[in-house]
């Protein structure tokens, strides 16, 4: 499977980071899906037409690592499982093929938009402080001490950009999470 979706998306026009700075997005309506990956062949082949694929040197398909915090009592995991609006996502992300760190919150306001705020950082971190913690102070009501790390993802990442650059289409394959020192591999999802 992995080599036919490379061969499907070397066919793809490549679009690169720079390019992609108008379609940061960081305002944006999100809608989410989840498929088995015996399609996801077919929706590349359809989506070529009218898609750019995001290379970074010479890599299409890139790594992700991601440290979700929440509350002990999982208040911000609850929130958004019952489909609560202005709602918060905090979390550190490692983009693995540049090793760049950032500490990111996404709020979910009540009209259906995600807005998402991040600054660097030199790393993961079990707490959060000094430029996460004044980001979290500056955006949320949240107060920084009260959140642990919760969760650990791992997944791979096509990024597709259409030709006017207004639009982004993110898929994500070999997803696993780990919690607690378990972890679970979903490998058939995409």
């Amino acid at each position: 499977m992995d080599k036919l979706i490379r061969d499907i998306t070397s066919r793809y026009q490549p679009v690169s980071l720079d390019e992609m700075d108008s379609v940061k997005l960081l305002d944006r309506v999100e809608t989410k899906f989840i498929f088995n990956l015996e399609k996801l062949p077919a929706l590349l082949s359809l989506m070529e037409p009218g898609y750019r694929i995001l290379e970074i040197a010479g890599n299409r398909i890139h790594a992700y690592d991601t440290l979700y915090f929440d509350t002990p009592g999982l208040n911000l995991y609850r929130l958004h499982y019952q489909g609560k609006l202005n709602r918060y996502k905090i979390r550190f992300r490692r983009y693995c093929d540049s090793e760049l760190f950032f500490f990111e919150i996404k709020f979910k306001n009540n009209k259906g938009r995600t807005i998402k705020r991040r600054v660097k950082h030199p790393g993961f971190s079990k707490v959060i402080e000094g430029k996460a913690e004044k980001l979290m102070r500056e955006c949320t009501p949240i107060d920084p001490a009260s959140l642990v790390p919760v969760l650990e993802t791992r997944y791979n990442r096509m990024t597709f950009v259409n030709h006017d650059l207004t639009e982004r289409i993110t898929l994500d394959t070999g997803l696993a999470f780990c919690n607690n020192g378990k972890e679970m591999a979903m490998a058939r999802l995409c």
